[in-house]
């Protein structure tokens, strides 16, 4: 429509500027749409990222909870769990308390 009425007759000052200005409108509209659009596609984005981890998360509590199972007495284990330090030899000499310990 802007061109039509450009192409037709010479224009005065004011008319320029209503034609510039519906022209910026319109470029402006189009602008945000386009915003609107990217900022929908970036919260879906956000959105499945957070439902992936979400997921992530609840895997690892599940796995989490599986390993921290207390064994039944009926299990007997033969090594430790936590090993210990290992001692220096001269503590097994003779059998006194060394400083090792202390």
């Amino acid at each position: 429509m802007v061109r039509r009425i450009v192409a037709r007759r010479d224009l005065t000052a004011l008319e320029w500027d209503t034609v510039r200005r519906q022209k910026r409108l319109v470029r402006n509209r189009e602008e945000a749409r386009l915003s609107r659009q990217r900022k929908k596609q970036y919260v879906q984005q956000l959105e499945e990222e957070n439902e992936d981890l979400r997921e992530q998360l609840r895997l690892m509590k599940e796995r989490y909870a599986r390993l921290m199972v207390v064994p039944s007495p009926s299990v007997s284990f033969t090594f430790p769990l936590m090993p210990s330090p290992p001692m220096p030899l001269d503590c097994y000499a003779d059998g006194e308390e060394c400083d090792f310990f202390k």
